[in-house]
């Protein structure tokens, strides 16, 4: 998974944690299944950051290696 990817994930799940914890606030007898939601969501995220972006190997799609600049290749898909 690309890192854009990853971080774009990581942002939206702030988003979805802060509404939890906004309707938790609003609806304190259901605060308990948003506390679960919000565990969740965080376990879930974890393993997301543990299985990580995943290295970049020189023969992936995307942008070239800076060491791929310093020779004059350019980036995939430019010739």
């Amino acid at each position: 998974m690309p890192p854009e990817i990853l971080t774009g994930i990581m942002q939206s799940a702030q988003t979805i944690s802060d509404l939890l914890d906004a309707y938790r606030q609003t609806v304190p007898d259901m605060a308990p299944h948003f506390a679960m939601l919000k565990n969740a969501l965080a376990q879930t995220l974890a393993k997301l950051v543990q299985s990580g972006a995943g290295a970049t190997s020189p023969t992936a799609t995307g942008p070239a290696f800076p060491a791929a600049f310093d020779r004059g290749i350019s980036g995939a898909g430019t010739q």
